[in-house]
């Protein structure tokens, strides 16, 4: 793949699960461009023939997910919806272990975000906690263990899974109001 600048010629390598571009120079020296801090660009690429513009889109604020991801099955179930989330396009995931370290650019990103939704798996509430403790108040929260959900006792199947998106999604939109677990796997998809 290339990119045609007014100063030349770029080689281009994509990598897209990590929306990083990798760049070939003249020069010989690499370097990779993370496309989150490519605020306005247009940029004509080519490959295979074929030219397209791409504008970013980085301009448009998204919502962002936090899953607590704790070490229990309602851990590992909060960090499986929340990339249910992120495969269905309703929101970002990100590293909530970045919010607690203070990383700047995972900070930014919540900074930047239109809406923040936090999954905690069990009572102790420590993506919700963190994200107060980092200074982000305004969020939504889904708690596993109000849906009827406990540690040790929820396995990760499919059928929770999708129940914890519904649930999430029904948060997002609708607000704080939320229908059991039970209620969203009788439900046709």
């Amino acid at each position: 793949m290339t990119w045609k600048f007014p100063t030349g010629r770029v080689r281009v390598k994509l990598f897209p699960w990590r929306r990083i571009f990798r760049t070939a120079q003249a020069g010989g020296k690499d370097r990779e461009v993370d496309l989150g801090q490519i605020l306005s660009t247009r940029m004509r690429i080519k490959s295979a023939g074929m030219e397209s513009i791409v504008q970013n889109t980085q301009a448009v604020k998204k919502t962002v997910v936090y899953a607590c991801s704790g070490c229990s099955d309602a851990g590992e179930l909060s960090d499986r919806i929340a990339r249910g989330l992120a495969r269905a396009g309703v929101a970002e995931m990100s590293c909530l272990a970045g919010i607690g370290g203070r990383v700047k650019p995972l900070m930014n990103q919540a900074a930047g975000a239109e809406r923040i939704l936090a999954i905690d798996g069990c009572p102790l509430n420590c993506a919700r906690h963190t994200l107060e403790l980092a200074g982000f108040q305004n969020f939504k929260h889904l708690e596993l263990h109000q849906l009827g959900w406990r540690k040790h006792a929820c396995p990760v199947t499919a059928e929770n899974i999708e129940a914890g998106v519904q649930a999430a999604k029904e948060i997002l939109s609708a607000g704080t109001t939320v229908k059991s677990p039970r209620e969203f796997a009788d439900q046709p998809s």
